[in-house]
């Protein structure tokens, strides 16, 4: 808000301390918007085997594996340097690129530490899976299978299953008949919410989630491509 300069300006010395008034108003303005941005930051996001988002926040950032797991380098931060979190984001200068953590997160009640997360760019996101979706018998691998309809069945289809959260970097591919649209695929034992892709070809043509039971049989019945279909 301006100052009310309306006396001063009345006099000819008054008119002078306007203009140096508006003057000093006009750079502290601009120095404002000069002001440096904010940190770099790293979201770490934290989901049931449902798929949904829990109130985890970070409590602890840690070295690497193979150092001082007793570190926290939000408490002792000499050697990295304005590190900082608030709820479930880390906040940390660009210096700090390329360097590789662990990260503690609490709801009050469990206590998660994430595998080493190499920080990559200025904005990142990571997500972690609390909890598994699971029958309970000892198996290697789990099945997701259906049958997908409402197009001709031509031509290379292809499938591919991944868990939606999560660090999991592992994919899985499936078999699409062309007899009667039929498929079956094969992921790993952690249950969970995942994506599944049906495509043709060099393009998608539907996307959707599934809750995956660990070591059962996941039917997601008839995947309706009508009005989708590739041509």
């Amino acid at each position: 808000m301006l100052p009310d300069l309306t006396f001063f300006s009345k006099t000819k010395g008054g008119r002078k301390a306007v203009l140096v008034a508006l003057l000093t108003v006009s750079q502290a303005i601009t120095a404002c918007a000069r002001e440096p941005q904010l940190p770099c930051f790293l979201e770490v996001a934290v989901y049931d085997p449902h798929g949904m988002r829990l109130p985890f926040r970070i409590t602890g950032v840690h070295p690497p594996k193979g150092n001082d797991t007793r570190i926290n380098l939000l408490t002792d931060n000499r050697s990295e340097g304005r590190i900082s979190a608030r709820g479930d984001r880390l906040f940390f200068p660009e210096s700090a690129i390329h360097r590789s953590l662990r990260i503690a997160l609490s709801d009050g009640k469990a206590v998660l530490v994430t595998d080493e997360i190499t920080l990559w760019s200025c904005q990142q996101r990571w997500s972690v899976q609390h909890g598994i979706l699971e029958t309970g018998f000892d198996t290697a691998w789990t099945l997701i299978k259906g049958r997908v309809g409402g197009c001709s069945i031509t031509g290379d289809w292809w499938l591919r299953a991944l868990p939606m959260f999560g660090a999991v970097s592992l994919t899985y591919e499936g078999y699409v008949s062309p007899r009667n649209g039929s498929f079956r695929i094969a992921v790993g034992n952690m249950g969970g919410r995942h994506i599944l892709i049906i495509g043709k070809d060099r393009a998608p043509v539907k996307t959707l989630a599934v809750d995956v039971v660990g070591g059962g049989d996941n039917d997601v019945g008839l995947v309706d491509l009508s009005g989708s279909c590739p041509k």
